[in-house]
């Protein structure tokens, strides 16, 4: 189930509910549409709850909470402190995953200025999309792009919160429900793409993936055997926590990694000697 607030924008946003027309485009793409809701949150525009990880009792619920702006209604709460001082406080209390989510097409100029692109009337009528400087107040300020970028790095390195930018309604709609999908598709323990290990024998395409978290040497060592695989190779490191008790290890110190039988053990013994 997603949730969105039912209350209408504020800030620099026009009247008409952007959360309204958020959940109508949410219904248009999720299947069964009832899955979307409007109602009242404590803070934050989308919400949802996930699958988190087991802390031994059971799958410990996660609950995500999305704010949605555009650039104006941003930089009116960066000017006025109505992000920090108010909206990021109760995303703190109210939310285990927290996600500003930013809608608009920006980038810098030469000059190092914030751009964004916004229609022009032309002479016959019709508009044209150009981009032009973002100016905010009645002084015309003009924002550099720095000074948005470092007041986001604060935000999500300080404030623990994630930074997303979309360039369209479609991306955004489909950005939130792909997050959904992550955190309800799969339990939290199978998403195992973080521990991905370098495996000699890959396609050259697959090569290019890494590890983003410690794998243990054993196991980096262990998928350099050919029909091995990184399930096996994991198990192999829970056993052997030290490389060298792998390599010398005997078939029968081998068929005590879970998935590994008298062949393969056999295997792994003659690619070791093959190699002294």
């Amino acid at each position: 189930m997603i949730f969105v607030d039912d209350r209408a924008g504020s800030g620099s946003m026009p009247k008409k509910s952007k959360r309204n027309d958020l959940a109508t485009d949410l219904r248009a793409q999720l299947k069964p549409s009832h899955l979307v809701r409007l109602r009242r949150l404590p803070s934050a525009d989308v919400a949802f709850f996930g699958n988190g990880p087991d802390d031994g009792t059971g799958p410990e619920p996660v609950y995500v909470g999305i704010e949605f702006k555009r650039l104006g209604e941003m930089l009116d709460s960066i000017q006025s402190g109505r992000f920090a001082g108010n909206q990021l406080p109760g995303l703190m209390d109210d939310y285990n995953s927290r996600i500003l989510l930013l809608e608009d097409d920006i980038r810098v100029s030469s000059a190092g200025h914030l751009e964004v692109l916004k229609p022009f009337k032309q002479r016959n009528g019709k508009y044209k999309y150009g981009w032009t400087d973002r100016v905010q107040g009645p002084t015309s300020r003009v924002w550099m792009y720095r000074d948005i970028m470092n007041w986001i790095r604060t935000i999500t390195i300080k404030g623990n919160v994630r930074f997303v930018n979309t360039k369209s309604r479609n991306e955004t709609v489909h950005w939130i429900l792909s997050e959904y999908w992550w955190w309800n598709s799969k339990e939290w323990e199978e998403h195992r793409s973080h521990i991905q290990i370098y495996d000699m024998h890959q396609t050259p395409l697959s090569r290019r993936a890494g590890f983003l978290t410690n794998v243990p040497r054993t196991a980096k060592i262990a998928t350099q055997i050919p029909g091995l695989g990184q399930e096996k190779a994991l198990a192999a490191a829970e056993t052997f926590h030290n490389p060298w008790d792998f390599i010398h290890a005997s078939a029968e110190e081998l068929m005590e990694v879970p998935g590994i039988g008298e062949t393969l053990a056999n295997k792994i013994v003659e690619f070791w000697h093959g190699r002294s």
